[in-house]
Order: C-alpha cells, then sequence, then structure tokens
C-alpha cells in the first residue's frame, strides 16, 4: 500500500498575463490499495492517468462513509464507494476532491486502480 504523497502549488495572486504557478507533480503508480489524506475546503486535486494499454475503473473509498442527506433526494449510501467513472488507455482524470465529500470520510483507500499514475494537487 502507497501513501499518494501531496504536492504544494501556491495560490495565484499576480493575474497579469504570463503570470502564475508551478510545481513539478509528484506521482504514484498504484497498486492493489493505496490511501491518501483529503482536506475537506481545500481544493484538493487528485491527478489519475492511465498509462495501461486497458481501460482502469477505480474505487475511492473512506472507511467511514455510510449515507448521507442530499437534499431532495433523501438519504443515499456512500458506504460501496465513489465508483462513477473509467479512465481509458492514456486518458487523465482530475477530481476535485471537494465535490465527493461524502465518500473520503475516514481512512481513504483507490482500489482497483492498479497501474494508474496518481498525484494529489494541495492548493496551498
Amino acid at each position: 500500500m502507497a501513501l499518494i504523497t501531496p504536492t504544494p502549488l501556491p495560490k495565484v495572486f499576480n493575474t497579469a498575463v504570463g503570470a502564475g504557478v508551478y510545481a513539478a507533480l509528484a506521482l504514484t503508480t498504484l497498486g492493489a490499495s493505496d490511501t491518501f489524506e483529503f482536506r475537506r475546503g481545500t481544493g484538493q486535486i487528485l491527478f489519475l492517468r492511465n498509462p495501461t494499454g486497458g481501460t482502469i475503473s477505480p474505487l475511492i473509498d473512506g472507511g467511514d462513509g455510510t449515507s448521507v442527506e442530499v437534499p431532495g433526494w433523501g438519504r443515499r449510501a456512500v458506504s460501496a464507494g465513489y465508483t462513477a467513472f473509467a479512465i481509458t488507455t492514456l486518458q487523465n482524470k482530475l477530481i476535485w476532491l471537494d465535490t465527493i465529500p461524502a465518500f473520503l470520510q475516514g481512512t481513504i483507500t483507490i482500489t482497483s486502480g492498479a497501474g494508474l499514475l496518481a498525484g494529489l494537487i494541495n492548493p496551498v
């Protein structure tokens, strides 16, 4: 099990043309089960790239998620994890983690993602 190392990315305060910030993204090759730390409300982004020859459908699951109240929908189960996407060969996916906090409660693991390259972007 590997821990996905976060890459700090400073917030942009200079909006002049050509100004900006950058950081080399630390990538981790995922195995059978990998973890990362979620910091709610910080704008974290999970980057996933598939360098393999086939489609991979990872499962992102926080160990403490059970169900949440969704306005207009009632209670919804989140215990099975977040499985809403497939990553085809040489495709990249970015997941803004603040959009799926119900799935990220407790110890977070990514399974069924062996072979993917993962990076965690932490705005600071």
